[in-house]
């Protein structure tokens, strides 16, 4: 019998990646299946997430095998106000909007940093790029123009966190690149925040946790894991293979929900949630042919 061949690196960074697709995938039904309301959600999640990113930095260090620091200075706070924000626009929008808007909208937020970048970053992109967020953008609009029109904007202030989420993590891209340093844990100090923000909404309206189980399950391990996947993921693939692997979100997340809560789709959002991913999984396999070489490291 043959020996089975050596896993390459290429090969190791896919697998990280796809495990951190699937992962990040489960986060919304995790957190439906607990049965609670979105503020409940942040006042239990943030610790649980600062407790389990804290014991990682402080497990690092002991083993030298990380210099990063848990607080780098005002970065870190802008950083995880940032992220705080998004964390908070992406928790509502769990509660009052489709998982198939919430997820085909945020992943909108890589063609937000590119508009950021050009502004802030001064940084020139191709015409393609440019026409790939045109393309998204009227997918964006499909999927918003028809809950307007079906559902007489049932969904509109759901769709508006989604987008406000989608904003928020564009500008952590460009504010981390502007930064240049190593801000790994400030999603620690944002789940803090986003807490923060919680109490006085579950002190007028109650606290609901029906199955805590799941939410704990989705804090202290499938969220914390596929954050560690994506970052580790870099250092054997390249960005765009990396960006391809965040789609599975969006076809593995309003999958999961329509088994288990038996949510409908539109056809105008499957549409418009067709357009946004296949503008942006476009976008990824051209730049990944354009720089096949090209291996980003975190």
């Amino acid at each position: 019998m043959l020996p089975s061949p050596p896993i390459t690196d290429h090969k190791k960074g896919l697998a990280i990646a796809a495990l951190g697709g699937v992962l990040i995938a489960c986060d919304i039904p995790l957190v439906r299946l607990a049965g609670s309301d979105p503020w409940t959600v942040m006042l239990v999640r943030g610790p649980l997430m600062f407790a389990v990113l804290y014991a990682v930095y402080r497990l690092l260090k002991a083993l030298k095998l990380s210099n990063a620091r848990f607080i780098d200075g005002w970065d870190t706070v802008i950083l995880a106000i940032l992220h705080m924000i998004a964390t908070v626009g992406f928790v509502l929008g769990i509660y009052y909007t489709t998982t198939a808007n919430l997820v085909f909208i945020t992943a909108f937020s890589s063609l937000v940093a590119i508009v950021f970048t050009t502004f802030v970053l001064r940084e020139r992109h191709p015409l393609m790029t440019w026409l790939t967020v045109f393309v998204a953008l009227v997918g964006i609009l499909i999927i918003t123009i028809d809950d307007l029109v079906v559902n007489s904007g049932a969904n509109t202030f759901g769709n508006l966190m989604a987008l406000l989420c989608a904003v928020m993590l564009a500008a952590e891209t460009v504010f981390i690149r502007r930064s240049g340093k190593n801000l790994v844990y400030s999603p620690a100090l944002a789940g803090l925040l986003a807490a923060l923000v919680a109490v006085p909404f579950v002190m007028i309206g109650g606290f609901t946790l029906q199955e805590p189980a799941f939410l704990v399950l989705n804090s202290v391990f499938v969220a914390p894991l596929a954050m560690a996947m994506f970052a580790l993921a870099p250092r054997y693939i390249s960005a765009p293979e990396v960006a391809m692997f965040y789609l599975l979100e969006t076809v593995l997340a309003p999958l999961m929900v329509w088994s288990l809560f038996d949510e409908t789709l539109s056809t105008n959002t499957l549409i418009g949630g067709a357009i946004v991913i296949g503008a942006i999984l476009v976008h990824s396999l051209l730049r990944l042919r354009s720089r096949p070489a090209a291996v980003a490291f975190t």
